[in-house]
């Protein structure tokens, strides 16, 4: 929503009107797409959520519509991207959970087929391997409250469970909270918790949750600026955004000894 509202902050002062449309999957994204550059209801499009393999980039370039890619430049397309630097946000954390002396970190990511998902995965990997901790546990899931209670579930029963787990969004990282609770593991003496996201949820429990931030509505408001420059015949270069900082709260401290 706060994505949203920096979009509509910026297109409402050209008097322009968002058009939101949710669809089942790229099938039903292409149709829309089509039907709508077709009858000329609308005169551009934010593309957010990317796949690895994203069928609706080369119908965009099929339509010439103008569009710009939430997510990092892709070799697969001209098309101008807004992102921000998700390797380095995680290499970030990785670092500082190593500061603290875990050597046990797991990573419950988000859907597979999303391009920043594995990015993520690649940087974490590869942070961990640079501090020599090996192939550390990567579980995928679809975001959701209950992926997140069966990833932490699944993780906590593990013989050398994690002292540290990252989570890709908020709600997942909040679910882990409550399987802790329930698995009478004690947030932060014994587990650590990563939000990938952070939000008013992330302050509002307790333990309160050290996650990811992003300036999301700033996120929302570059988009737009340069989805309209390409509507006005421009050509704008890929802009990267700030990364997310770490922001450090209670539910993360040294593991056990």
């Amino acid at each position: 929503m706060r994505f949203i509202a920096g979009l509509e902050r910026e297109l409402s002062e050209r008097r322009t009107a968002l058009l939101l449309q949710v669809v089942d999957d790229h099938k039903a994204a292409i149709e829309a797409m089509r039907l709508c550059w077709a009858e000329r209801r609308i005169d551009g499009m934010v593309v957010t959520d990317l796949w690895t393999e994203d069928a609706r980039i080369p119908v965009l370039e099929e339509l010439q519509m103008p569009a710009v890619l939430v997510g990092r430049v892709r070799t697969d397309t001209s098309l101008p991207a807004v992102w921000t630097d998700d390797a380095g946000a995680v290499e970030a954390t990785v670092d500082y959970l190593v500061a603290l002396g875990h050597r046990r970190i797991a990573r419950v990511a988000g859907l597979a087929a999303l391009d920043h998902t594995q990015v993520r995965i690649a940087a974490f990997r590869a942070a961990m391997l640079a501090h020599g901790l090996g192939a550390p546990p990567v579980l995928q899931t679809d975001f959701t409250w209950e992926e997140g209670v069966r990833a932490t579930r699944a993780l906590l029963s593990r013989r050398d469970r994690p002292t540290a787990i990252l989570f890709d969004n908020d709600i997942m990282a909040l679910a882990a909270l409550n399987v802790a609770q329930e698995m009478g593991v004690s947030v932060p003496a014994e587990l650590s918790i990563v939000a990938g996201d952070d939000s008013q949820l992330c302050v509002l429990v307790r333990p309160a949750l050290t996650a990811l931030s992003r300036d999301i509505q700033a996120y929302g408001v570059h988009t737009a600026r340069v989805l309209l420059d390409m509507i006005d015949g421009r050509t704008p270069e890929s802009q990267p955004e700030d990364a997310a900082r770490l922001v450090v709260r209670a539910s993360t401290a040294a593991p056990p000894a």
